[in-house]
């Protein structure tokens, strides 16, 4: 596919110019797709051309640019569909530059690409783009907002418990429901096209950066990528178990509080379409709030 795109997207030889009587490679005429395209150059066969419209082949509705209106594009400039998708450019030098994001989505996108040129002729470019078979996360760049990071007691998450021992001998008794509702907490947020969309529901898993404390990791983990925040209960994550050794006949009151740390980090994930190659990047931010020390106290 990579190879037939560089092809596609080339600019042909002047002796192919010339001798064309096409307004752009006959290839052009009907594109598969299972990638995005970044700045791919198309060589136009005419001095005077115009971008008269882009529409869904199917329905034949002209498709709207980012002020509202059908995308045109006569002189040199750019011009960008409002779903954010397309962006096509009139380079100085007489080419049509494309930028097509990838589609995440499970259904085609299936649009033409109207070319006219000052003597009425027209020519089309009709396309249909389809999800890549896959994408894989080849880079992370993960930054934490130096003034983001707290270190806290809390009793969030707490609860208070009585343990009883009836009987005549002294028993051990688990201490573990008092952080029984302590959580792991992981907020990914991103405004970027297709953010959470390029990874599969069933393989969502990233590693993230170590958490250091003191010099120590205090947490180093996968979490879940996706819009939004994650919960994690802190036993499911190893949290440390505890337990006291009652007297006969008596009867303890327990509390706790939790240590907390939170930070805030900046990401950029590179992503590569398995099919193409075609790499874009993803920015956001992602929050974590991680249980670290927990601390009892009897009565």
């Amino acid at each position: 596919m990579l190879a037939s795109l560089l092809v596609i997207f080339s600019g042909c030889s002047k002796s192919a110019m010339e001798s064309s009587l096409e307004l752009f490679e006959p290839d052009l005429k009907a594109v598969s797709l299972q990638s995005g395209v970044t700045d791919g150059l198309i060589t136009m066969h005419a001095d005077r051309w115009a971008v008269a419209y882009v529409k869904d082949t199917k329905s034949g509705t002209l498709l709207k640019d980012s002020s509202g209106v059908p995308l045109m594009l006569n002189g040199p400039g750019t011009a960008g569909l409002m779903a954010g998708w397309l962006t096509l450019e009139k380079t100085n030098d007489n080419q049509l530059k494309m930028n097509l994001r990838e589609n995440f989505s499970n259904q085609a996108r299936d649009f033409i690409i109207g070319i006219s040129t000052d003597g009425n002729r027209k020519e089309e470019m009709h396309i249909i783009q389809t999800r890549a078979a896959g994408y894989e996360l080849v880079k992370k760049d993960i930054r934490e907002i130096d003034t983001s990071r707290k270190s806290y007691l809390s009793t969030e998450g707490c609860k208070n418990i009585t343990l009883v021992n009836s009987t005549d001998q002294e028993e051990k008794m688990s201490t573990d429901e008092v952080f029984s509702h302590v959580q792991y907490s992981s907020t990914f947020t991103s405004d970027d096209y297709g953010a959470f969309d390029w990874l599969a529901a069933n393989d969502s898993l990233i590693f993230m950066d170590d958490l250091l404390m003191d010099g120590s990791i205090v947490w180093s983990d996968h979490v879940a990528y996706k819009a939004g925040t994650t919960l994690v209960p802190y036993y499911e994550k190893g949290g440390t178990e505890g337990a006291l050794t009652l007297r006969p006949y008596s009867t303890v009151q327990v509390s706790g509080k939790m240590q907390y740390i939170e930070r805030t980090c900046k990401y950029t994930f590179t992503i590569k379409n398995k099919s193409s190659g075609n790499q874009f990047l993803i920015t956001g931010t992602w929050k974590q709030k991680v249980p670290v020390i927990p601390h009892l106290r009897f009565e």
